[in-house]
């Protein structure tokens, strides 16, 4: 079986492209520990850069839209501080995800001053010289657990063909940075439900971490259906199990796996409207898929936008589908966002965290 990328699933492969770097001399000692939010990059550049055309780039690549949400929403919240912005408020050194910028060309930009000496001078020449060698990364700078992405061209065309070429590693390396905090607040109430877990472990042949203020919704060995949920503050999270025997590839295709969402969001999903239901939007919305390896598992994903006939509610789901490796059957995981008038990238991808803990479990027999 063909396994196809997943654009947005942003792989470590990409990560190669990268050269660490730990900014020689200091130590972790007596260092703030630093502070931002998930998805948030600080923009460290010269105005002007900012302002121009490398910013359009910058931003055409960085905010572009989270797929696939019911209103857009940006992959990363970007903040621009210039380097006297820096300076004049230390504590703007003490966030947690940089991403510094600068053309080369202009010697006499403080942000260019940085990088020479970030880079030192062997490495800052090669930089100049060698229009392959665009971007490096950099950890606690200023604060521990603190992540920098420099990317520079010698010529502002040549740092918009690096911002372009690097954004994919770049994300990727913010996604992976991010992870620690992610699962924070996740496991934010008690660590773990157990009774989930092991349900799932011995029905579905899946180890998943599910956290503690998750619970059940309901549950139907009858008609294949298990659903749990966690409500807060106007947000419900989904998540729905189902598991069929695997009979050939055409299980996994699009088609197929928006009508397994169907059938269940017919069947078991309503709200407070009379005849109302729940199906996957396939006219008026795109529908993406993707494929991919998790561990041992072979994934297919799909991301739309899920509505309620007969009633005006909606938002996103991913629906992940796990081939397991006796290839004896696939076990159907969707992942729905219930968050009206609420922004909702943050909440999926609380969602998406969580599914892709899973581990295939053998069990005896």
């Amino acid at each position: 079986m063909k396994v196809t990328q997943n654009v947005w699933v942003l792989l470590p492969l990409f990560l190669l492209m990268f050269v660490g770097c730990k900014e020689a001399g200091e130590s972790g000692q007596g260092r703030p520990t630093a502070l931002g939010k998930l998805n948030e990059i600080v923009v460290v550049s010269d105005q002007i850069l900012y302002d121009g055309p490398v910013g359009d780039t910058l931003r055409y690549y960085f905010e572009s839209a989270y797929p696939i949400l019911t209103s857009p929403e940006p992959i990363f919240d970007l903040r621009h501080f210039t380097m006297n912005d820096l300076i004049g408020e230390p504590l703007r050194k003490e966030l947690r995800t940089y991403l510094v910028i600068a053309n080369l060309a202009d010697k006499s930009s403080p942000v260019t001053r940085m990088i020479q000496e970030d880079l030192g001078p062997e490495r800052f020449e090669k930089a100049l010289k060698d229009t392959s060698f665009t971007s490096s990364v950099g950890e606690e700078k200023w604060a521990k657990n603190q992540l920098l992405i420099y990317i520079w061209g010698n010529g502002l065309d040549r740092l918009s063909n690096a911002i372009v070429k690097h954004f994919p590693a770049a994300a990727n390396r913010v996604q992976e940075h991010d992870k620690e905090q992610m699962k924070s607040n996740i496991f934010t109430l008690k660590k773990e439900e157990k009774g989930l877990i092991n349900y799932i472990r011995t029905t579905y042949q899946l180890d998943m971490a599910i956290p503690g203020d998750y619970v059940q919704a309901i549950k139907s060995e009858k008609n294949n259906f298990f659903w749990i949920r966690k409500d807060r503050d106007g947000v419900v999270q989904n998540l729905v199990f189902r598991k069929f025997p695997y009979q050939s590839e055409s299980q996994l295709s699009k088609e197929s796996i928006i009508k397994m969402r169907d059938e269940y969001g017919a069947a078991f999903i309503s709200s407070e409207a009379d005849s109302s239901y729940m199906r996957c939007n396939t006219v008026d919305l795109p529908v993406f898929e993707y494929a991919y390896q998790l561990d041992d598992l072979y994934v297919k994903e799909v991301r739309g936008i899920w509505e309620m006939v007969n009633d005006w509610k909606g938002g996103p789901y991913v629906t992940y589908v796990f081939l397991l490796p006796n290839q004896k059957e696939i076990v159907f995981v969707d992942s729905f966002v219930m968050a009206l008038g609420k922004e909702k990238r943050n909440y999926m991808q609380q969602l998406d965290y969580i599914v892709k803990t899973a581990k295939f479990t053998k069990t005896d027999g």
